[in-house]
């Protein structure tokens, strides 16, 4: 199976601890090749809602290539590393330009 960087895949993301993201959902492809072709079997992703909270760290991802039906946005603050195992199928994948906007969140929330 082939996963990369920016695809967006349905994922299930089980069963929730504390305020953490559960169910099945689309989920952005965070991680690059350096992490997606090793035998490890893990990616890094971004789980996606359908729940506008125009918070700084969400990120739209609404656009034609994403196969999602509606309005969505990237949780870049749920950021969670899980098992290929967990990925159901491939939906589509964002743009350029709405990945250097994930990527620039995340530099954000990771900066001291």
């Amino acid at each position: 199976m082939r996963i990369d960087q920016g695809d967006i895949w349905l994922a299930d993301y089980g069963r929730p601890l504390g305020r953490e993201q559960a169910g099945t959902r689309p989920a952005v492809i965070m991680s690059g090749p350096a992490l997606n072709s090793l035998p490890f079997g893990l990616v890094i992703t971004a789980p996606v809602t359908t729940t506008r909270r125009d918070w700084p760290f969400h990120v739209a991802v609404d656009t034609l290539e994403t196969g999602l039906d509606k309005p969505s946005w990237a949780m870049l603050e749920q950021l969670r590393s899980v098992s290929v195992r967990r990925l159901h199928r491939r939906l589509g994948h964002v743009d350029d330009a709405v990945f250097d906007q994930l990527k620039g969140v995340l530099q954000h929330l990771l900066r001291k």
